[in-house]
């Protein structure tokens, strides 16, 4: 996590030096979103890298899912099974954010992880994906 703020700090002071008001939001859902994927998936979403870097898709998408799935929701249930519009998109989103995290697993598993207890998993693991492809229950059947 600290790595992640290191890395907007330049963006940080380039925004100082021009002397003009900005928003910070946009910064801190930056950084945050940053700092969660680092950590859960073990992908930099490269935000810091200019100014205007834009946001990764998988942030935007969940933002996305959790307007569309007020909208739906306050519609009844009836709505959400709809083929078109808010609701088809919602199911859409929501395919691409798990196909994103089952991608991260597969790479994760790929990188050629060993089948570990859970507690030598999370220390030897660099992200919650990491640890989850390296643990084994008791029974050494790989979860």
């Amino acid at each position: 996590m600290n790595d992640e703020c290191k890395v907007s700090f330049p963006i940080f002071d380039e925004l100082c030096e021009r002397g003009e008001a900005w928003n910070p939001y946009q910064y801190m859902l930056k950084l945050s979103s940053a700092a969660v994927g680092k950590i859960l998936l073990g992908q930099d979403f490269h935000h810091f890298e200019s100014l205007d870097s834009p946001m990764h898709r998988l942030p935007m998408a969940i933002a996305e899912v959790l307007v569309l799935n007020k909208k739906v929701s306050t519609m009844g249930e009836w709505y959400s099974h709809l083929p078109f519009g808010d609701p088809k998109k919602l199911r859409d989103l929501g395919q691409e954010i798990a196909d994103t995290i089952v991608k991260s697993m597969e790479e994760a598993k790929a990188s050629g992880t060993e089948d570990l207890p859970l507690q030598e998993a999370a220390l030897k693991a660099a992200d919650v994906i990491g640890t989850v492809s390296a643990m084994s229950n008791e029974k050494e059947v790989k979860s």
